[in-house]
Order: C-alpha cells, then sequence, then structure tokens
C-alpha cells in the first residue's frame, strides 16, 4: 500500500509539473493513471476525520505543548498511514497544540515557553 501511495503522490507532482509546461494533454493522461491508482488505495480522510483523529491523540497521549508534538506523531501517523499526508497531519497537531498552549497561558497567566526564553533568560 505505502507504494501505491508513493506512486500516486509522484504522479500528481507530475500532473503540476506538466501544466507548468503548457502539456495539458501529459496531465490528463497521468491524472487518469491517478484515477486508476486511487481504486487500489483506502479513501482519503476528510478533515474532520483528521481533526478528530488529532484532538483523540492529544488526548490520549496528555500532550500540552508543541514540543509534545512528537509523541502525538508517534501515536497518529500508524492510523492515518495511506489516507492522509504526513506534512498536513504534522501541521495539524502543530496548529492544535500550539492553540491548546496559547489557551492555557491565557487561562492560567502562564507565559509559553518562547516568552519564557525571551523574557526568563
Amino acid at each position: 500500500m505505502a507504494a501505491l501511495a508513493r506512486e500516486l503522490k509522484t504522479r500528481r507532482e507530475t500532473v503540476e509539473a506538466v501544466r507548468a509546461g503548457g502539456r495539458e494533454d501529459l496531465a490528463l493522461e497521468e491524472e487518469a493513471r491517478i484515477a486508476i491508482l486511487a481504486e487500489f488505495l483506502p479513501q482519503p480522510l476528510s478533515e474532520a476525520e483528521l481533526d478528530a483523529l488529532v484532538e483523540a491523540a492529544i488526548a490520549e497521549t496528555g500532550a500540552r505543548t508543541r514540543r509534545d508534538l512528537g509523541r502525538v506523531m508517534a501515536v497518529l501517523a500508524p492510523r492515518t498511514r495511506g489516507r492522509a499526508d504526513g506534512r498536513l497531519v504534522s501541521e495539524r497537531v502543530a496548529r492544535a497544540l500550539a492553540a491548546r498552549e496559547a489557551a492555557e497561558a491565557a487561562a492560567g497567566g502562564q507565559p509559553t515557553p518562547a516568552e519564557e526564553t525571551v523574557g526568563g533568560r
């Protein structure tokens, strides 16, 4: 399955490249191949499904700050592999942790790690 996912990603990149080169005919051929490959892969996660998985992994790991990103990704990566781009998953986790960290700092008046470094040395 991982090989098919890599092939799909490569072909999507190829579509972008050939379109940038003005070769719409080649782009259409690649899109047809993409459609065939996609039939053999699990359905991609919707944004809502991905957000729910991110929140569940954060809760499961007890993550509170951006420094916990690795722990959350270790739990989440096997659940999203082949169904969501790893970079997108990581960005969603980072954003959720940053929001959680900011909310805790605002509620408790605690400085964020970045503020501690700048202000407290």
